[in-house]
């Protein structure tokens, strides 16, 4: 294959999936169409650059060995879930992420692909979408060139509204947590877009299926496309059908599944012949590097007391769980607590059976969350509710409190040898609204969900642990010397930005975790260092302008002025946020504003306030929070394990400062439906682990009642799906 121009994006595990992915893309455009590819690279490992590399590549590709190069810029889609949107736009356009890679494109083959990538286009909705005018083309307005940076909703929920998008004919389409579409082809909006365009698609996912393996096919489904209309979808399906049901994966599966309840050696030995056939097979549409884990698990009991279960609790058999459980390292209820669960639990089961059904198990969960989040559901609102403890006194909230403490005492004790406070990250389930409840309403009663509970209970405990204390002499320091720096670099900033900056710094200064980690008197080099942050983001935002002032483009440029500046205006938003934050506890869920998730993000991944983020579904995909971050505490758990494999990736991932596992702890509450629950959730990373060549090892096939041992070398049977 001829050679184009490359990126090299420092790990050779990147280069390899991004070169073996446009190879197998550009060697499709002969035979037929283009179709995708599924990205499934472990969580945290860097699909985002994968894909955005290989989308760069097929490009320059398309120029290679022609005498006349292509001036125009190109056309690509990306299509992300709304909460994603501020991460990928600072990926595509602050300066030392994925545009350092492009800065030498400047030859007549790569200069088109450079251009397209630097001309950024956020669509958030309808609104956005009508500002960018592009040609009428075969009877359908068609958007000028340029990389559009799309919410995924926008395709399904407006559908004609939006034809713009689906008639445009893309170069390349990257579609994130792809693993939402399932069965892409049954939604017409996505069917016209992935079969009317001959694009190159990228599928990024850490976890093409989520609970069964049949989603794996559906997935399979949006790689195959690009038959020119809508109509010949179903060659899509077919293709896909073939591939998710060829005899030797059909066989495959079916042995595991007999090895899982009973194993004998035949169906081992059918396995291990068919792992590579198989892994072939699949290859050419999925590629996966796998990922060694740096987590260290704990449960805690009720005096916040944390206590290690291996560096893999999903290495653990059903027996080796129970024997953990009852060693009493979990949550013990109060005789209280206990009498309460018990009388819930018992009206429950008298509404399930009864003419006022109830779904029992996510009664039960939200009683486990907090008393205030079961309150909020028809069962808590029952006339027959039996009177439950204080809110202050739910084990769970006890235990999490308490847990907090322990860690940020002994962080803080430690400042002294470490260069930062070392974060945490807690997930619950519930935020506090009902399903179908209206977005306006869960706004209006924030403060009754287990989010605001947390939330209020750990910032109490917070400010006990960090003190606002009066240093006047300090705080003067701090802010002199970064206002300074403002004083000699800050002529990129335009309008109102500098008295903005300047306002927010005054507050930064005279903040307890500034003061700890930026005082002259007691560590005075911090300071100096961060001046150093300060001046080269204030250098970058200049040269980012300067840059913006001497590009030109005569047939688009009000468009190309739009997006300059939403370039601009990223950049210092991500300077103001740095710090802006004056919480020390922050949400990250559905309840909370947009820009205030974006600002408590940003904060997150500095040095200073939050020192705390409690994020609900909302956060635990494709964010990123690893920096300064190493605890993660699950509050509650999900049935599905691929959910809590996106939470922990949050901050298992590349890029984190400091060094070390992550600790990952488990609330369960013995006796409870939390046992159950993690036995059910430990049992069904069984097929991650197979079919995607997960490094863990289970006991149990997903649905089976009965405990049975899978054989200990079951990773021999694995499928190796990293690319060639």
């Amino acid at each position: 294959m001829s050679s184009s121009k490359l990126i090299d994006l420092g790990r050779s595990y990147q280069n390899r999936a991004y070169r073996y992915a446009r190879n197998e893309l550009v060697s499709r455009k002969d035979k037929g169409p283009t179709g995708g590819i599924i990205l499934a690279d472990g969580v945290g490992l860097g699909k985002t650059y994968e894909a955005l590399a290989t989308v760069a590549t097929i490009l320059t590709q398309r120029q290679h060995g022609k005498e006349k190069k292509r001036r125009s810029q190109y056309h690509i889609l990306v299509l992300v879930p709304p909460r994603l949107l501020t991460k990928w736009l600072d990926e595509l356009i602050l300066p030392d992420r994925f545009p350092r890679y492009l800065e030498d494109w400047n030859t007549p083959a790569t200069r088109a692909v450079r251009d397209t990538f630097r001309n950024v286009a956020v669509i958030r909705g309808m609104g956005s979408l009508y500002e960018h005018k592009g040609k009428l083309r075969n009877r359908h307005n068609q958007l000028p060139p340029g990389l559009y940076l799309t919410k995924s909703t926008i395709i399904k929920k407006q559908r004609n509204k939006a034809s713009q998008l689906r008639r445009t004919p893309w170069d390349a389409i990257i579609i994130d947590e792809a693993h939402h579409l399932k069965h892409p082809l049954d939604n017409k909006e996505t069917q016209d877009l992935l079969a009317h365009n001959d694009a190159a698609t990228l599928l990024l996912t850490a976890t093409p299926f989520q609970l069964s393996p049949s989603e794996l096919g559906g997935i399979l489904e949006a790689t195959f496309g690009g038959y020119g209309i809508s109509g010949d979808v179903g060659k899509a399906r077919s293709k896909a059908a073939d591939l998710y049901y060829d005899d030797n994966f059909v066989e495959y599966r079916e042995a595991l599944q007999r090895l899982f309840r009973e194993p004998t050696p035949a169906d081992k030995r059918i396995a291990k012949r068919l792992k590579e056939p198989v892994s072939k097979l699949l290859r050419h549409r999925i590629i996966r590097n796998r990922k060694v884990e740096q987590r260290m698990y704990y449960l805690v009991d009720e005096t916040g007391k944390p206590t290690r279960v291996g560096a893999d609790l999903f290495r653990s058999s059903e027996v080796d769980i129970c024997k953990t459980l009852e060693q009493g390292n979990a949550i013990s209820l109060d005789e209280q607590s206990e009498l309460a669960y018990l009388r819930v639990r018992a009206l429950l089961s008298r509404l399930a059976s009864g003419p006022r059904k109830t779904f029992l198990a996510t009664s039960l969960r939200q009683l486990l969350s907090t008393y205030g989040q079961f309150r909020k559901t028809k069962v808590g609102r029952s006339e027959d509710l039996p009177q439950l403890p204080s809110e202050n006194k739910h084990p769970k909230l006890v235990s999490v409190t308490r847990l907090a403490r322990g860690i940020f005492k002994d962080e803080k004790s430690n400042l002294k040898s470490d260069n930062w406070i070392r974060k945490a990250l807690v997930f619950t389930t519930y935020v506090g609204a009902e399903p179908g409840e209206a977005t306006s309403k869960i706004l209006g009663e924030r403060a009754h969900g287990s989010a605001a509970r947390l939330k209020r209970e750990l910032e109490r405990e917070m400010k006990r642990i960090f003190p606002r204390k009066k240093r006047r002499k300090e705080r003067g320091a701090i802010l002199k010397a970064l206002l300074k720096v403002i004083e000699e670099h800050g002529s990129a900033l335009v309008d109102d930005e500098k008295p903005r900056l300047q306002n927010v710094l005054r507050g930064f200064a005279g903040r307890p975790v500034t003061l700890l980690l930026l005082s002259p008197k007691n560590r005075p080099g911090a300071l100096k260092k961060e001046m150093g942050v300060l001046r080269g983001d204030l250098e970058a935002l200049s040269e980012q302008r300067e840059m913006q002032n001497n590009e030109s483009d005569e047939e688009y440029s009000e468009e190309m002025d739009r997006r300059r500046n939403e370039r601009s205006r990223a950049l210092f938003e991500t300077i103001l946020h740095r710090y802006s934050n004056r919480d020390l506890v922050a949400r990250y869920d559905g309840a909370t504003k947009t820009e205030e998730r974006d600002r408590h993000l940003r904060g997150f991944n500095t040095p200073f306030a939050p020192l705390v983020l409690i994020a609900s579904s909302v956060g635990q995909e494709g964010i990123d929070l690893q920096k300064y971050c190493a605890h993660v505490i699950h509050y509650d758990l999900e049935w599905n394990p691929a959910k809590l494999e996106q939470r922990e990736g949050r901050v298992d991932r590349h890029g984190r400062i400091l060094k070390g596992p992550i600790n990952v702890y488990l609330l369960i509450c013995k006796g409870t439906y939390d046992e159950r629950m993690l036995h059910v959730m430990v049992n069904r990373f069984r097929w991650h682990h197979v079919l995607l060549g997960n490094r863990r090892y289970l006991d149990e096939v997903p649905g089976l009642t009965a405990e049975t041992q899978a054989p200990p070398d079951l990773m021999n049977l694995a499928l190796d799906l990293a690319p060639r």
